[in-house]
Parts: structure tokens; sequence; C-alpha cells
């Protein structure tokens, strides 16, 4: 291909690119707010999860259904934002297999663009939309999960042993009545 042609296709990913930061600016809280409330329900529900839920199998089913419901609608939403960036390097990919007769310095500055900028829907400024960025959540969540069912482990073992040790005091004192009797 002629320069031509990779200096339109790289102006026209530029416009692309400035629509996304005109999108991005005015989303940006939006993304965040939505993560925050994701995680925070999704990890408030966990935690719920642990305690009695209720007698009634209907709350029950009610309850795992929300959750579920909650967790896939976040993993999709998330995935689809994150295709930004997938696609950004698709594009990557493809200026790659360009052979090197056709190289020229508009595509040389179109892969370096590519490379270096962050091309992702962000939550102001916090974080990038990106697949890695659904895995940390998911990492997050589970090390949450884990840490909340040992804390709760624990109460459980001590609480077990606080009426073993009341159940030894009986023992006890039926060994000191006997002996008395």
């Amino acid at each position: 291909m002629p320069s031509i042609f990779w200096r339109e296709v790289r102006e026209h990913y530029l416009v692309l690119k400035k629509l996304l930061r005109l999108l991005n600016n005015e989303m940006s809280a939006l993304i965040l707010i939505s993560c925050a409330n994701n995680m925070y329900f999704i990890c408030c529900q966990l935690f719920s999860s642990f305690t009695n839920i209720g007698v009634d199998w209907v709350a029950e089913l009610a309850f795992w259904f929300s959750l579920v419901y909650n967790i896939f609608r976040t993993i999709l939403t998330l995935s689809l934002a994150a295709l930004v960036d997938e696609y950004t390097k698709k594009i990557i990919a493809c200026l790659r297999d360009v052979p090197s007769r056709s190289w020229c310095i508009e595509t040389q500055r179109f892969s370096e663009q590519l490379a270096v900028d962050v091309t992702a829907f962000s939550a102001a400024g916090f974080f990038s939309l990106t697949r890695k960025l659904i895995l940390a959540m998911a990492s997050t969540v589970v090390t949450y999960e884990l840490m909340v069912s040992s804390v709760i482990n624990e109460v459980a073992i001590k609480q077990v042993t606080s009426y073993c040790k009341h159940y030894e005091r009986f023992e006890e004192i039926g060994e000191n009545v006997q002996q008395i009797s």
C-alpha cells in the first residue's frame, strides 16, 4: 500500500481516538461509579451468602439468581468495554504482517502510536477497562471471599471451642459431685 493509504488510515485512527477521548471525558465518572457499585454489591452479596439467607427456598433461589445475574452483568459490561483495547491489539498484529517493502514512515508512525497510546475507556483516570482489569477484579473478589470464609471459620472454631470448655466445666462439676457423694 502507498504511504497515502497509511496516512489516511492513521488520520482515521486519530479521529476515532479523539471520539473515544470525548466519550471517555463524559462517561469516566459514570464508569467509576458503576464499577465501584458492582464490586460493592457483589462483595456484600457474597458476605451475605455466609449468613442465613432464609428458611424459604424461594428466597434462597432469588438470592443466588440475583448474585449470578450481577456477576454476569458486570463481566459482560467490562468485557464489552474492554473490546476497544482488544481491537487496537488486533490492528497492531495486522501491522506486523505488513511486508518490509511496503513499510514506510506513515506505517512506522501508525505502529508507534498504536503501541504507545492506551486506547481504552478509563474510570476518571484511575484505571483503564481492559481484560487485565477483569482478571484483577475477579481475583480481588475471590481473595475477599477466601478471607471472609477464613474469618468466619475461625469464629466458628472459637465458638465450638468455647462450647467444649463449657461442657468440660460441667464434667468437672460432675466429677466433683461424684467424689463428694
